[in-house]
C-alpha cells in the first residue's frame, strides 16, 4: 500500500453501470460506478473532488446516500459511505445494478 492511501474496509464488488453523484451544495453528475462494497465505492466523476468532501450518491431505487471522498487519484475516486449497508440490503443493491 503507497503512502496516503487508505486500506479497503471490504471486498469490492465489480460494477458496470451509471449513479448520481453530488458534491454538497453543487449540481448533480452521472458518474460511472466501478465497483461496490458495503462501506462505499469507486467511481469516476467529470470533476475534481478531494478527500474528505462531503459527497452524496443516488443509486436507482434507493435514497440518496451521504458519503465522503475517502481518497482521490486524478478521476478515480473512493468513497465511504456515512452508514454501510446490511449485507441483505447489499445484496439486493448489487443484483438490481447487475440485472
Amino acid at each position: 500500500m503507497s503512502e496516503g492511501e487508505v486500506p479497503r474496509q471490504g471486498e469490492r464488488r465489480p460494477l458496470s453501470c451509471e449513479i448520481e453523484f453530488r458534491r454538497r451544495g453543487d449540481v448533480a453528475y452521472r458518474v460511472d460506478l466501478i465497483d461496490l462494497s458495503p462501506q462505499g465505492c469507486r467511481i469516476n466523476p467529470p470533476i475534481r473532488v478531494n478527500p474528505d468532501e462531503g459527497v452524496w450518491l443516488k443509486i436507482p431505487g434507493m435514497e440518496a446516500i451521504p458519503a465522503r471522498v475517502a481518497w482521490a487519484k486524478e478521476w478515480d475516486v473512493g468513497i465511504e459511505f456515512e452508514r454501510p449497508f446490511y449485507p441483505s440490503v447489499f445484496d439486493m443493491v448489487v443484483q438490481r445494478l447487475e440485472g
